[in-house]
């Protein structure tokens, strides 16, 4: 006897080896849950056609048109996607409240023989669950913000944080855009506010909350859509790591990670448009002037100097933890010239000793470990794959690093051979 298809609210505790959405494209394009397929039962043209008919001429007419039409659909679904499934595989299939279009295609699934769920509520109660995931998950978060001015590379260290094994919640990549005026990619739609809340759900969802998740700062909005409530507000007030560069080391990265701009200098000028009214008539001709003479650094500069730099400082999330400054200061040339001078902070007399002996005693304990004749060298493999090995690309670059899990994220990787300097900032953790 053939098993009739189930009827199922909670899906998340059951593996199926296919989550299948029978609602339209536009429906499915809105928002969906992610993973799933879209085998629409009806498409948005034969949507509005049955609607049409059931308004205007006959409910039983409509019924018929609908089911012919979800009848020939739901044949050509089986014939092109699951012929070669085998008589063990289970779907789940859902539509927008768990009605006639999910019924129809787990019926016809069902009669042929395989194990087939339906979702009870269709998206509508999978949208529910998602609306109350969020109301309450900013407060179970353990965050550690990656912050720094534009151009420091936040979310390649984020990726690279994310390939030493630490968790990351890369938000930028999920809602697709940069986060900043010309964080638009080319090619590339953002969701919508419900598909990017999804992704970030079931982003969270493969993550283990009682460790800590690093997180790029943003504002509140990356592009078009907004971070949710409960997640923004945990991440105001969570530790930070801040990336610090000087202004031609920024300048000099997002040349090269924004070339697509540089080879296609078109795109431009409609966001400088949106400046207008924030900055002068006589500036904004100024970088249209470069883009004519194609002098990328000078005019990304003037870019960091008089548009994001100040908003950095006005919008950055602030909390109020003490921080030690470890500085080690190298000159441009000191490295080629001189590897063997730095700056010695351990030294008695050193400006530095004092910040020194108020830090914990692991990381004193550290920093003693890899002093070569007192004199603190290190190298960090998160910022050497962004940066690269050369010592110059890293020149007066000055990094918050949090104490949690430091000897974990900067050991794991170093070598006895240390051969780049770095400025240290220690976050403390108030807690």
């Amino acid at each position: 006897m053939v098993k009739k298809f189930k009827s199922i609210k909670n899906w998340e505790n059951k593996n199926f080896d296919t989550i299948i959405d029978v609602r339209s494209p536009s429906e499915f394009a809105s928002d969906h849950i992610i993973g799933a397929i879209n085998c629409p039962v009806l498409s948005d043209q034969e949507r509005e056609k049955v609607g049409n008919i059931y308004k205007k001429e006959s409910t039983f007419k409509a019924k018929i048109i609908g089911s012919s039409l979800t009848a020939r659909n739901i044949a050509d679904h089986i014939e092109k996607n699951f012929l070669e499934q085998k008589g063990s595989w289970q779907p789940l299939i859902y539509c927008w409240r768990g009605g006639q279009r999910s019924k129809a295609f787990s019926i016809i699934l069902s009669e042929v023989g395989w194990r087939t769920y339906q979702l009870d509520g269709g998206y509508k109660e999978y949208r529910n669950k998602v609306v109350k995931f969020f109301e309450t998950i900013g407060s179970k978060l353990k965050i550690i913000l990656i912050s720094g001015k534009t151009g420091s590379a936040k979310t390649k260290i984020l990726q690279s944080i994310g390939e030493l094994g630490g968790q990351i919640l890369d938000l930028e990549g999920l809602a697709n855009h940069k986060g900043s005026l010309l964080g638009k990619i080319p090619g590339l739609e953002q969701p919508s506010q419900k598909l990017f809340e999804s992704k970030l759900f079931n982003k969270l969802k493969q993550l283990n909350l009682k460790n800590n998740i690093y997180i790029e700062a943003e504002s509140s909005k990356i592009g078009d859509v907004h971070i949710p409530k409960s997640i923004w507000a945990k991440m105001i007030i969570s530790p930070r790591v801040e990336i610090k560069a000087d202004l031609k080391l920024r300048a000099n990265f997002l040349v090269k990670d924004y070339d697509y701009m540089c080879k296609n200098p078109e795109l431009i000028y409609p966001l400088l448009n949106g400046l207008k009214k924030r900055l002068s008539k006589n500036l904004i001709d100024s970088w249209k002037d470069l883009i004519l003479k194609k002098n990328w650094i000078e005019l990304t500069e003037s870019f960091l100097e008089n548009h994001y730099d100040p908003s950095y400082t006005s919008n950055t999330i602030k909390n109020d933890m003490d921080t030690i400054d470890l500085l080690i200061h190298e000159q441009e040339d000191l490295y080629g010239k001189h590897p063997e001078q730095f700056v010695d902070f351990l030294d008695p007399d050193s400006k530095y000793i004092d910040r020194f002996r108020k830090l914990p005693k692991a990381i004193r304990t550290y920093i003693q470990e890899y002093a070569v004749n007192g004199k603190f060298m290190v190298r960090e493999d998160i910022i050497d794959k962004v940066f690269g090995y050369r010592q110059l690309d890293i020149t007066q670059m000055k990094v918050f690093i949090p104490i949690e899990n430091i000897l974990k994220i900067i050991k794991k990787s170093m070598p006895k051979n240390l051969n780049v300097f770095l400025l240290f900032k220690v976050i403390f953790l108030n807690k």
